[in-house]
């Protein structure tokens, strides 16, 4: 995996927990064989610090994995073979609606967020 990728899990991480551990981890990740089960324990770790943290960051992780976990199926389904791809069928349609879903979420609950912080000033 490459460096990039590794400071991405990284920063999945809230700001106080990397400023107290990320360099640390940065380096014990650094030497770690990366396999999709230690990806998936970074992850969910990452993801119960910034629960922990009360970090609202915690719904877009979550919204981030829902959208990679519905493109890997819908390969794996050989439904597409990108995120590029056009609704030709009704399997393709609902596939692309059920991958766009989450992001479709993520977008909503952060302009109610952005628009409920502009009310407040």
């Amino acid at each position: 995996m490459s460096p990039r990728a590794r400071a991405v899990l990284v920063r999945l991480y809230p700001r106080r927990w990397r400023e107290r551990y990320g360099a640390e981890f940065a380096e014990l990740l650094a030497v770690t064989r990366l396999t999709p089960v230690v990806v998936l324990d970074v992850v969910r770790a990452a993801a119960r610090e910034r629960w922990r943290s009360g970090s609202g960051g915690l719904r877009a992780l979550v919204a981030v994995l829902l959208f990679a976990l519905c493109e890997v199926q819908a390969a794996r389904l050989g439904v597409t073979e990108n995120v590029l791809w056009a609704p030709t069928t009704p399997l393709r349609g609902a596939a692309l609606a059920v991958t766009v879903a989450p992001l479709a979420a993520l977008a909503a609950w952060l302009l109610r967020r952005r628009v409920g912080h502009r009310g407040e000033g």
